[in-house]
């Protein structure tokens, strides 16, 4: 087993199929089927600095559960998340998905591969171009990167909303400004 140092490499596909793999061996699939942990795992991963409050993951996991039964679910949860870590070779799964005092976050020392962190990256060095040729590799590397909207299930919560109406229209806006320049 490796520990989730920086040496560790977590790779995360959240557009279209959602994927994750440690080290280049991906996680099996089934073991994400267990709903919450995978939205827990997807919050960290969209939320700034991968770190949310515990109350608002609770919130947006179990928006109609009191605080004592949310709080027990999260921690059940985390557990089971850090446990599809584990399972993947991440000797350390407390540090790797930490939960301190009132937030959880990701291991600061992880070094994460997050797909739509690269679609926005190739997005936002577009329109730095401000319309110019350069703007076309940038262009072309986040069309090759729109696989589909967020992998998220049907009933995933209002949490996520915002991620995808701002995801969805940049790539609609990736698309529009490639269209104008095949003309």
């Amino acid at each position: 087993m490796t520990s989730a140092g920086p040496q560790q490499q977590i790779a995360v596909t959240l557009l279209g199929d959602f994927t994750v793999s440690v080290d280049g061996v991906q996680i099996d699939p089934a073991r994400w089927k267990f709903k919450h942990p995978r939205l827990l795992w997807q919050m960290l991963c969209l939320a700034p600095g991968h770190q949310i409050s515990r109350d608002e993951a609770a919130e947006a996991l179990w928006p109609q559960a009191g605080v004592q039964a949310s709080s027990n679910r999260l921690y059940h949860t985390l557990h089971t998340l850090r446990g599809i870590f584990s399972n993947a070779g991440v000797s350390d799964a407390r540090q790797f998905v930490q939960l301190q005092g009132g937030t959880i976050r990701v291991d600061v020392n992880a070094q994460l591969d997050l797909d739509v962190e690269c679609f926005r990256q190739a997005v936002s060095s577009a329109r730095a171009c401000n319309g110019s040729e350069a703007a076309l590799a940038h262009l072309e590397s986040a069309r090759t990167m729109q696989r589909g909207a967020l992998s998220l299930p049907a009933d995933a919560g209002e949490w996520f909303a915002p991620h995808q109406h701002a995801l969805l229209r940049d790539q609609a806006w990736v698309l529009e400004q490639l269209a104008h320049r095949y003309r």
